[in-house]
């Protein structure tokens, strides 16, 4: 079903946050995004599909109110959403140093069958970064570059 917004390979070991992942996570918070954007609630439009897909959502916005559009355009919605709450939160002085999780994610699960496992900061830095490359913002500041925000035509924020 992730093929339904974008193209990914399969996965690899699950353990490792390889590139596909990091692109899978970043076109998912595009439309969660976009679901935000225009009232859906995502526990009915979430990731699974479940009930509804981006099929549907390509049929409910057209026939509600006429946009026959796709899905690469609708994950620009939401792409365009993140970019300018980023904007705005990096003029508000964030910084890529707000983007950290507590320190208890990085410990290894003590018991269940996750037993031991857990994330490896430095692998979850490398993905950050990816990330950051793939959203096409600064890697070292994490703000959107100049051309991110002009390819989505938000050129307006640089005002």
């Amino acid at each position: 079903r992730l093929n339904l917004i974008g193209e990914y390979n399969h996965y690899t070991d699950s353990k490792i946050l390889d590139e596909n992942k990091i692109r899978y996570m970043f076109d998912g918070q595009c439309f969660y995004s976009l679901t935000d954007t225009i009232g859906l609630c995502q526990f009915v439009w979430g990731m699974s599909w479940q009930l509804y897909g981006p099929a549907e959502l390509l049929k409910l916005i057209k026939f509600g109110i006429g946009w026959d559009t796709s899905i690469k355009e609708l994950l620009e919605v939401g792409e365009r959403c993140i970019n300018m709450m980023r904007h705005f939160n990096a003029r508000e002085g964030f910084t890529k140093e707000d983007d950290k999780l507590p320190e208890r994610v990085f410990e290894p699960l003590p018991e269940g069958p996750g037993k031991g496992t857990g994330i490896n900061k430095e692998e979850f830095n490398k993905a950050q970064d990816m990330y950051y490359k793939i959203a096409g913002w600064d890697e070292k500041t994490g703000i959107p570059s100049e051309q991110t925000l002009r390819k989505l035509q938000l050129d307006w924020l640089l005002d």
